[in-house]
């Protein structure tokens, strides 16, 4: 637990801190839901069994964020080699998600919002279908990367929908799962954001509402959060 409210601090520094590597974001993210974390046996493809590659896979996209191309390409080449027509479309539809997170690694890492948002845009819907994702909790990841590469791009609407797809997928809205309760209360707090700055009063005060409804008794780490979700419905407010 320690370490996990750890990588949640070095989170919001990379979020807060313009001079962080940009794509280290990302890999926080991934690391905040995934427990991912550097080891020797991550970096070996030994077998075909679900959580060797899982642990594979979580590794190249790491490397990727982190701006490993290298390590990110031989971890790509290794699991594609792996494809047999018996598995290709199961395989394809469990990892896919995966991949194209390491396709975008190098765009995000250097800050190229655009090309990243080109990487992942065409994802954003196909995700949607049943069956993508290794037990689901990676395609959140596609819709959370590409609304922040929206708002570096200039195009916060954008960033809007995706978030939206966040907050209506039910699995997501589970806020006791230790998975996946960050990312509801999350999404609701960025729409607050980006609503503010698009002057929409009424959106931004529901998005907070929102999630202060929902994110109650929080770590001395995430009390920041609720803090300006406060003070900002409070200036809404009085603002209307």
């Amino acid at each position: 637990l320690n370490a996990a409210r750890g990588r949640i601090r070095s989170s919001h520094r990379a979020f807060t801190q313009q001079s962080e590597p940009h794509g280290a974001r990302a890999a926080l993210i991934l690391g905040t839901v995934y427990r991912i974390q550097a080891s020797d046996h991550a970096q070996r493809l030994t077998g075909r069994e679900s959580h060797v590659i899982r642990e594979f896979v979580n590794h190249g996209v790491r490397q990727a964020l982190l701006g490993d191309t290298s390590e990110a390409k031989r971890a790509s080449s290794q699991l594609r080699a792996m494809r047999d027509s018996a598995t290709s479309e199961k395989f394809e539809r469990a990892f896919g998600p995966m991949f194209v997170l390491m396709e975008a690694g190098p765009a995000l890492q250097r800050g190229d919002w655009r090309s990243a948002v080109e990487v992942l845009d065409h994802w954003a819907s196909r995700v949607r279908e049943p069956g993508y994702g290794y037990a689901g909790g990676d395609t959140y990841l596609i819709w959370w990367t590409l609304a922040d590469a929206y708002v570096h791009n200039g195009q916060p609407d954008s960033a809007i929908v995706h978030l939206k797809s966040i907050i209506d997928t039910p699995r997501y809205q589970l806020n006791n799962n230790l998975w996946y309760g960050l990312a509801y209360p999350a999404a609701q707090f960025t729409l607050g954001q980006l609503y503010a700055q698009l002057g929409d009063a009424a959106q931004a005060i529901e998005h907070y509402a929102r999630f202060l409804e929902v994110f109650i008794d929080p770590d001395p780490e995430y009390v920041w959060m609720v803090e300006d979700a406060n003070a900002e419905v409070e200036r809404l407010g009085v603002g209307r």
